[in-house]
């Protein structure tokens, strides 16, 4: 970082702070990248970029049949989503649940 750049930093120290309800519906719909964190066969963590979509208050996420992590959250459905922004104000969702199969895929 140059000096220059300091006082940019400077503006938002200190601010990051809980998302309201409107405040996190907005970031998440804005399309970021989520990374899936999942536990694979040998029980390590498993972790993939992919697309989802926030509806209803959860995540909606869609494998294609053949994935390998589809495979794993069969297996055992305890997953990780991390959600974040990369340009100032940094913004960053985190979640752990159960992922439960609600539409089986039907490409490859």
């Amino acid at each position: 970082m140059t000096a220059r750049e300091a006082p940019a930093a400077e503006a938002w120290r200190g601010k990051v702070g809980k998302l309201n309800d409107q405040e996190l519906d907005e970031f998440l719909a804005a399309g970021n990248i989520a990374r899936l964190g999942c536990l694979d066969s040998s029980g390590w963590p498993y972790v993939v970029p992919t697309w989802y979509q926030w509806a209803d208050g959860g995540f909606y996420i869609i494998p294609r049949a053949r994935s390998a992590w589809a495979k794993f959250m069969a297996a055992d459905g305890r997953v990780s989503l991390s959600i974040d922004s990369s340009d100032p104000p940094y913004i960053k969702v985190q979640s752990q649940g159960e992922a439960a199969v609600v539409e089986e895929p039907n490409v490859g």
